[in-house]
């Protein structure tokens, strides 16, 4: 259940969503802001922070508003995207996985253009003084939505062996 980590903000716009969410949530957790469950919140929490007037919107009117630079849908995506290159980046280097990491999930298909951009890999690379160890880690986007159950039945014929 790594996603319950806490987020950690990056830049003044962060911040200000992160206070934003914690008044209404208590605990702000990389879940919350970068999972389809917390969508509505977190969209709700962009508009009020970048003073926009906030109208409730599906996920693929969003998507399509941002796509033609509307804000603060544009905002809106691009965050997603720099907060789960992030909590990647920070979960690649505490697990030492310099194989690679895959993304999964609805999200992550919804957005893969912002999560392909020069910013967001930059989000998944910079970590300091460690950043030359994720520098050549590549980021996958897993867009079948069968494998895990291709996982789970490989598991099973392998486990009855």
């Amino acid at each position: 259940e790594g996603g319950h980590i806490e987020f950690a903000a990056r830049n003044a716009f962060e911040h200000a969503l992160y206070e934003r969410l914690k008044e209404s949530h208590g605990y702000v957790s990389v879940e919350l802001m970068c999972s389809g469950s917390g969508m509505d919140a977190v969209y709700k929490a962009t508009c009020e922070v970048t003073g926009q007037k906030h109208e409730p919107l599906s996920p693929g009117h969003i998507l399509e508003n941002a796509q033609n630079g509307s804000e603060p849908e544009l905002t809106f995506c691009q965050f997603r995207a720099d907060a789960i290159m992030t909590a990647a980046g920070d979960l690649a280097l505490a697990n030492g996985a310099r194989g690679g990491v895959v993304l999964v999930g609805g999200v992550t298909n919804r957005i893969r253009s912002y999560l392909k951009t020069d910013r967001a890999i930059t989000r998944f690379q910079n970590r300091g003084p460690m950043s030359s160890y994720l520098e050549n880690c590549p980021v996958k986007l897993l867009e079948n939505p069968h494998a895990p159950l291709i996982g789970a039945a490989a598991f099973c014929l392998e486990t009855k062996r």
